[in-house]
């Protein structure tokens, strides 16, 4: 009976150690989120976004004042965002801001695995 345990022992020891951690392996899920833009047409719209976590915005795209919406991509998902837009001239003055909005993405484009 006590070899019986010792092998069982050792074999549950050896499993414990040597199976891959579950933890590390688990998959980032990435999603986007469709912004309304305001219904005036401006030369173009600056659109700045960045992660709740962060002070200062890091990310901005330009879009045409003609677009009614523009999508985020590339967002982690359950994760809150900032963003606000900025109406501006074809100079680049900015004339017109939007307040702050919160926002987490609600809809899942593709995960990525790290095995």
């Amino acid at each position: 009976m006590p070899k019986l345990f010792f092998v069982l022992s050792i074999t549950i020891l050896l499993y414990l150690f040597t199976a891959p951690s579950v933890a590390a392996k688990r998959p980032i899920y990435y999603g986007k989120e469709m912004i309304k833009l305001p219904g005036f047409a401006p030369d173009h719209y600056n659109i700045y976004y960045r992660q709740a976590s962060d002070k200062s915005y890091k990310y901005s795209v330009s879009v045409p004042g003609t677009s009614s919406t523009y999508t985020i991509s590339y967002l982690k998902m359950w994760e809150y965002y900032y963003y606000k837009i900025a109406a501006a001239y074809s100079s680049g003055k900015e004339y017109w801001w939007s307040k702050e909005v919160k926002f987490t993405p609600q809809e899942r484009t593709h995960t990525v695995r790290d095995y």
